[in-house]
């Protein structure tokens, strides 16, 4: 039937549903695989915990009663896939997480979305520090059967965030009203100019990169490839410094992040010792798009006075 116009609403939309945060998001997918089976997560063994704000990776987990299993990572986050291709033969879980730290992927998506297609495992990209929602062809979110995404990690709103379904044949219940977006959030969402967002990123990035001073103790986590849209600039602070450079520039108006300084109670030191020595080296620098390469110098001339102190 030819209509006057437009009315389907499916037609070159997105498959999105905006929550109040990506934690709700992640929630929500896991209660939805609930409803048919007990969900048995693989997870990376680096997730963070604060008293502030609990954990917003491993809070769903309890929430949905979902059992749980930890993948080993490398010292740049990276899967250790033979660690997790072990995990996902087993035959004891039904859905896998990918963080994709900081806005970098640096994992084979390929070959870990067939691993778990082969063994019929539900892939899911938490996205929430890789804000690539509006970009063209950009593959990261794509993989998984979901991903999910954080908007005020990205954009000027205090909270949000998005569940993108991949696949159709997993059907999620109804999202309840209280855990959909405030509407202010989402105006700021639909106002936002993406490529400007990512530009600005990726030039702060890029000033890191020049203006960092150079230093045996401080090490660059990530290259900043074409297609990463950077969180933050995270760095590795060596020799049991990480906490005083953090106060130091704290205490000069310079907030920054440890992400995450804290590991959850679930993970032990002995099994995951290089999950535990990079909570407590990572520093994460600013990259967002209110500072300008002035800002950027203004931090690392903070730090250069710092190492200089130290001797």
């Amino acid at each position: 039937m030819i209509t006057k116009s437009a009315e389907i609403i499916t037609n070159f939309a997105s498959n999105l549903i905006f929550t109040d945060s990506a934690r709700t998001a992640w929630g929500h997918i896991l209660a939805g695989v609930a409803a048919t089976k007990l969900p048995v997560v693989l997870m990376p063994a680096y997730i963070g915990f604060t008293e502030r704000e609990g954990s917003g990776v491993f809070d769903p987990i309890t929430e949905n009663s979902a059992e749980y299993k930890f993948y080993k990572v490398d010292d740049t986050l990276r899967i250790d896939i033979m660690d997790f291709s072990n995990a996902i033969e087993s035959g004891t879980v039904n859905i896998a997480l990918v963080i994709h730290y900081f806005g970098f992927c640096r994992n084979d998506m390929t070959a870990i979305k067939a691993l778990c297609n082969k063994h019929n495992v539900l892939l899911v990209e938490d996205c929430a520090h890789a804000f690539q929602l509006d970009v063209n062809d950009q593959s990261i979110g794509n993989y998984g059967d979901f991903s999910f995404y954080s908007l005020h990690k990205y954009l000027a709103v205090r909270a949000g965030g998005a569940l993108k379904i991949n696949n159709q044949k997993i059907k999620l219940p109804e999202l309840s009203e209280n855990k959909k977006i405030n509407i202010a959030d989402l105006e700021q969402y639909a106002k936002t100019q993406f490529s400007q967002v990512a530009k600005a990123r990726r030039d702060n990035f890029r000033s890191y990169l020049r203006l960092l001073p150079l230093s045996n103790i401080i090490e660059v986590m990530f290259d900043l490839t074409e297609v990463d849209i950077p969180q933050s600039f995270p760095i590795r602070i060596k020799n049991s410094q990480r906490e005083k450079l953090y106060f130091h520039l704290i205490d000069n108006n310079m907030p920054v992040t440890a992400l995450y300084y804290r590991m959850i109670d679930q993970l032990n030191v002995d099994m995951f010792p290089i999950s535990f020595s990079l909570s407590s080296e990572i520093l994460n620098l600013p990259v967002h798009q209110d500072l300008n390469e002035d800002d950027i110098e203004l931090i690392c001339k903070s730090i250069f006075h710092f190492l200089k102190n130290q001797g």
